[in-house]
C-alpha cells in the first residue's frame, strides 16, 4: 500500500507539474501578440471600472424596536410574538400602509399607478424584520420576569437621508398599529360589556317589579290568588338573585377593564418601543484615488486572465513544437549539429574572433 500511495502521489506531482508548463507555454504564446492582449485587459478594465463607479451607493437603515412584556399580562394586548415577524410583515406592514410609506416618500409613484400590487411587493422585498432574543418562546410563570424580545426593520436605499427616513417611518408605522389595535380591543371590549351590563339592569329592575306586584297579590284576602302570587314570587326570587350575581360578575368585568386600561396608559402591558436605530454603508460611491487604483488593479488581473486565454486558444504555429502537436510533419526543422553557430552573428564574441 505504501508502494500505491507513493506512486499516486508521483502522478500527482507529474500532473501538477505538467500544468504549470501548460500554463506557462499559453503565456509565452500570449507574449507574440502583446497588442491584442493589452487591448482586450484594457477594454475589460475599462468596462469593469466603469460599471462600479456609476454604481449608486446603497445604504441599509436599521430600527430597532423591543417588545416587553410588562408586569400586568393584558387579554386584549397585541398578539403574542411567537408570530411576530410574520404579524409585522403581514399586518402592521400591510399593503394600505405600505403605499402610504411609498406616496410619503415618492417611491415608485408611477409604478403604483400602473400595477399597485407589483410596485408593493418589490418595495416589501426590499424591508427586512428579524427577531432575535426572543424569550416569549418560553412559558411563564407567576414568579418569573416579565419575557422580551428584540424585533430589526431594515431597508435599504441608494440614498442615505430616505433610507433613514424611510426605516423610521416603518417602526412608527409598527407602534401604531399595534397601539390602535389595543385601543379597538379596549373599546370594543368596553362598548360589549356597557351593553352587557345595560342589559342585566334591566332584567333585574323587570324583576323587581314583577316580584313588587305580585308581593301585593300574595297580601290579597283571596287565599288561592295569594298562594298563586307567592309560588310566582318564589319562582321570581330565584331568578333575582340569578340577576343580580350576573350583574355583579359584570361589574367586576368592568373593574378589571378599567385597571387594563390604567395600566395600559403606564405602559405596563405588552408594548413596543424603539431603543436604537443605525445606518450601515453597502457600498459607497467611489473617490477619483479610489477609481485609480480599482483600475489599475482590474487591469492587471485583466492582464493575466486575456493572456491565459489567448495564449491556451491561439493555434498558429511558432515553434516545431506547435508542428508536432498538430501531428504534422516537422520538414526542415532539423535539431542544430555542433559548430554550427561558429563563426555566425548567433554566436559567443569569443568564438566569432577565433
Amino acid at each position: 500500500m505504501s508502494g500505491l500511495g507513493a506512486a499516486r502521489e508521483a502522478a500527482w506531482a507529474d500532473a501538477e507539474r505538467q500544468l504549470g508548463a501548460v500554463a506557462r507555454q499559453a503565456l509565452r504564446r500570449s507574449l507574440r501578440r502583446p497588442a491584442l492582449v493589452i487591448a482586450l485587459a484594457t477594454l475589460a478594465a475599462a468596462g469593469v471600472t466603469t460599471l462600479r463607479a456609476v454604481r449608486p451607493p446603497l445604504y441599509e437603515a436599521v430600527v430597532y424596536l423591543r417588545i416587553d412584556e410588562g408586569e400586568v399580562d393584558d387579554a386584549t394586548g397585541p398578539e403574542r410574538p411567537q408570530n411576530i415577524r410574520e404579524h409585522i410583515a403581514n399586518v402592521a406592514l400591510s399593503a394600505q400602509n405600505l403605499e402610504r410609506i411609498m406616496r410619503k416618500h415618492r417611491r415608485a409613484v408611477a409604478w403604483l399607478a400602473r400595477n399597485r400590487e407589483a410596485a408593493i411587493d418589490d418595495f416589501r422585498s426590499e424591508i427586512g424584520v428579524e427577531v432575535t432574543r426572543d424569550y416569549f418562546i418560553w412559558g411563564r410563570s407567576a414568579t418569573d420576569p416579565p419575557r422580551s424580545a428584540h424585533v430589526s426593520i431594515s431597508f435599504r436605499g441608494n440614498d442615505e437621508e430616505s433610507a433613514r427616513a424611510i426605516v423610521r417611518e416603518l417602526g412608527d408605522t409598527i407602534l401604531e398599529v399595534q397601539a390602535a389595535q389595543r385601543g379597538e380591543r379596549l373599546e370594543s371590549a368596553r362598548q360589549l360589556l356597557e351593553t352587557q351590563i345595560g342589559a342585566a339592569r334591566a332584567h333585574a329592575a323587570s324583576l323587581q317589579r314583577s316580584m313588587a306586584g305580585l308581593r301585593l297579590q300574595a297580601s290579597s284576602s283571596d287565599t288561592r290568588r295569594a298562594i298563586g302570587a307567592q309560588a310566582q314570587l318564589s319562582a321570581l326570587e330565584s331568578q333575582n338573585r340569578t340577576a343580580l350575581d350576573n350583574l355583579l360578575l359584570l361589574e367586576r368585568r368592568r373593574a378589571d377593564l378599567a385597571f387594563r386600561l390604567a395600566a395600559e396608559e403606564r405602559n405596563l402591558g405588552v408594548s413596543f418601543a424603539p431603543f436604537d436605530d443605525a445606518l450601515i454603508t453597502l457600498s459607497s460611491r467611489l473617490t477619483w484615488g479610489q477609481v485609480v487604483r480599482r483600475a489599475i488593479l482590474a487591469l492587471l488581473v485583466a492582464l493575466l486572465l486575456v493572456a491565459t486565454v489567448i495564449g491556451a486558444f491561439d493555434d498558429r504555429l511558432y515553434e516545431p513544437a506547435d508542428v508536432r502537436a498538430h501531428g504534422l510533419p516537422a520538414l526542415g526543422a532539423l535539431p542544430l549539429q555542433p559548430g554550427d553557430e561558429v563563426g555566425s552573428r548567433r554566436a559567443p564574441p569569443q568564438e566569432r574572433t577565433g
